[in-house]
């Protein structure tokens, strides 16, 4: 029982974590490798992350070996522009609202969680600021 307790205890542990996948779509259609981020609003937990496939499908990751997002309200950022390699990455179409001036909330709850978005874009995005590495 105590080695249970101290499991589920530890330093935030899964219990703190739930599923989470859906799928993304702009203006109707699937929106293969977009990076979305879940980043928790109540003080504490860190952001979990995924990306999409072709069919626009996702699942979050909170760390190498835990699937899943921090319970609680967390604000989502969508985004096809890649900040760790830009010369690799399809150029951003995800409106600015969708990611640096984001307004996506979404509240995780235990067991599975399934957040699917239907984002409205006008074509290909001018970044704000280019990624100067």
């Amino acid at each position: 029982m105590i080695v249970l307790s101290v499991l589920l205890c530890g330093c935030g542990g899964n219990a703190n974590l739930a599923s989470v996948s859906g799928q993304v779509l702009l203006d109707g259609k699937p929106l293969p490798k977009a990076f979305l981020i879940f980043t928790p609003q109540e003080g504490k937990g860190a952001p979990a992350f995924g990306k999409t496939d072709n069919d626009g499908r996702y699942q979050l990751v909170f760390s190498g070996s835990s699937k899943g997002a921090w319970i609680g309200k967390n604000r989502v950022t969508i985004s096809t522009a890649d900040a760790i390699s830009p010369e690799k990455t399809t150029p951003e179409v995800v409106p600015a609202a969708y990611n640096v001036k984001s307004d996506l909330f979404r509240t995780v709850e235990s067991g599975r969680n399934t957040f699917d978005f239907d984002l409205k874009g006008d074509g290909p995005i001018k970044a704000e600021k280019p990624y100067t590495g």
